[in-house]
């Protein structure tokens, strides 16, 4: 279920007055960052935009090794159905990813990884920083204070159709939700729905001809201990895509440029965050980077799968998947119309994976000053499309007031009998 701010359920249990038009937005709905969707259901995967049984998606130029210089070339990744691919045992899908400038480049894809969490925090009231992994499933849920971040590995054997070398492969997808927890999510897919949403993936290679790191996206993300910078670059920004994922007042933007700002975590804020190209007149400010989600117990431990981590004095959350590790970075910033100086805030999620790193490995390198590079992708929601996820407190408090709200009611109708 949906959660909404503690305010907001109670002032609405004692007869608020205030009108939800007088929160309108002039930018209203979810901007999606990234040029692939994945859809999620029941019963499937499905990559776009749609091929014939997959989804199309372009090189990132943060790919290193063998596919460092197939940066904006394009690719596909097939689609997955449960029935025909199930988690956790052997399975053989020919030609998982394919690459359309190096065909000779084989991607066999022998097991979907069980998810690393329990099921025990799937169901419930929605707080901060819950995990969860339904039975059966491949996927990583995590509570945000912005919405949810979703997670899946997968593994393979590679093969050099030149030399017949043949290398293991792992590959990590991540994606986000903002303004849902993952418990509304979960609702949506046990009614039949689709979350349609931006993702990124990271495929890596260890050894032979095939040797390197393939990031998915055109956009890719160089993460250090002081700054997030976005590519493809410009001076201080990088650029990116309004995803086909988006609604609301987004969604007439889809396929079009925007910029995005470079961030120094230190300041943590930024006037100029997404510049939206085909709406001049309309910015999104970033105003403040969340707190991880974890603490630091498991950080530096011996990798090992499912483990999460948040060090401190970093906004990053990281979790260690089946084969690699994922990003979780939320944020709060405002949307501004420059015209008319209409303004209001907004929640977003970034999600960012390593294939075949634990974030041990990751942070090994980020503490030493050096950056990382990882494929991304975005979510924000605003005006209609903002529903806050409360925190463990918050919750508490909520409990509290309703215990009140409800002694009140008790006592006058005692009085009234």
């Amino acid at each position: 279920m949906k959660s909404i701010p503690l305010f907001a359920l109670v002032s609405a249990m004692l007869g608020s007055g205030v009108s939800a038009s007088a929160w309108a937005l002039p930018l209203t709905g979810n901007l999606a960052v990234g040029v692939s969707t994945i859809g999620l259901s029941a019963a499937a995967t499905d990559f776009s935009p749609n091929l014939a049984n997959g989804g199309q998606f372009q090189v990132g130029q943060g790919s290193t090794g063998s596919f460092g210089a197939l940066a904006g070339t394009t690719g596909i990744v097939s689609d997955l159905n449960i029935a025909g691919q199930p988690v956790g045992v052997p399975i053989l899908m020919s030609n998982f990813v394919s690459l359309a400038v190096t065909p000779g480049a084989q991607f066999n894809l022998t097991r979907i990884n069980p998810g690393v969490f329990t099921g025990g925090a799937c169901g419930g009231v929605a707080t901060v920083g819950q995990t969860c992994t339904p039975a059966g499933s491949q996927l990583n849920l995590v509570n945000t204070p912005s919405g949810a971040a979703v997670s899946f590995s997968v593994q393979g054997i590679s093969r050099d159709a030149g030399t017949g070398i043949t290398a293991p492969f792992t590959a990590t997808f991540s994606t986000q939700f903002a303004g849902q927890s993952y418990q509304s999510l979960l609702a949506s897919i046990g009614t039949g729905g689709i979350l349609r949403a931006a993702y990124s993936a990271t495929l890596t290679v260890p050894t032979g001809p095939l040797a390197g790191s393939l990031i998915v996206g055109p956009q890719s993300l160089g993460i250090s201990n002081t700054t997030l910078d976005f590519s493809p670059a410009a001076a201080g920004a990088g650029s990116a895509e309004v995803g086909a994922a988006s609604t609301g007042a987004f969604a007439a933007l889809s396929g079009s440029a925007l910029g995005i700002g470079d961030i120094n975590l230190g300041a943590g804020s930024l006037a100029d965050f997404i510049s939206l190209i085909a709406a001049p007149t309309s910015r999104l400010t970033l105003d403040s980077l969340n707190a991880g989600l974890f603490d630091s117990a498991q950080c530096g431990l011996a990798a090992a799968v499912g483990q999460v981590c948040s060090v401190a004095g970093l906004p990053f959350s990281f979790v260690n998947l089946d084969g690699g590790s994922q990003l979780i970075l939320s944020f709060l910033g405002r949307t501004l119309n420059t015209t008319t100086l209409e303004s209001d805030g907004y929640q977003g999620i970034l999600t960012a994976e390593f294939a075949g790193l634990s974030y041990q490995q990751v942070l090994a390198e980020i503490m030493q000053s050096r950056t990382v590079q990882a494929g991304y992708s975005m979510s924000i929601a605003t005006g209609s499309a903002l529903v806050s996820v409360p925190e463990p407190g918050s919750l508490a408090l909520l409990l509290i007031a309703l215990a009140g709200l409800a002694d009140v009611r008790r006592r006058r109708e005692a009085r009234a009998g």
